[in-house]
């Protein structure tokens, strides 16, 4: 068995603006068999032999700002506390060209997400622990 000090916690918010999809995206990609009712969905993983808990977490890209190159995510969420986010995974309408304003700010002013990469060394294979 993998002791809690070995297993990598990985934080993704899952950003988009209301009704595009991104409940349904974080149903599929966690193989959740139930419709999502809380912001916060988790589930092991095996990556590259390892185990993780992957933990998404939906936001509104609106909740979501830019300050000193830094993104500044909302304190709570939910009356929960928002964990510190790793990486960020944006989901729009490619019908809706107006949902991708706030996209070019949040990527070219950010450098938050440099610390991702080393947190966690992930491969390109996702295997679902069962």
């Amino acid at each position: 068995s993998t002791e809690a000090s070995e297993i990598c916690k990985v934080n993704i918010a899952v950003l988009g603006p209301t009704g595009v999809g991104k409940s349904t995206f974080i149903q599929c990609a966690l193989e959740l068999e139930k419709t999502i009712a809380s912001t916060f969905s988790s589930k092991k993983v095996s990556l590259e032999g390892s185990i993780s808990v992957i933990l998404l977490v939906e936001l509104n890209v609106n909740d979501v700002g830019v300050v000193d190159n830094s993104v500044r995510w909302p304190d709570n969420v939910e009356d929960n506390v928002l964990p510190l986010i790793d990486g960020a995974l944006v989901i729009n309408d490619i019908m809706d060209l107006g949902s991708f304003d706030t996209l070019p700010k949040l990527l070219s002013e950010s450098h938050s997400f440099d610390s991702f990469k080393q947190k966690c060394r992930l491969g390109m294979g996702l295997t679902v622990s069962r």
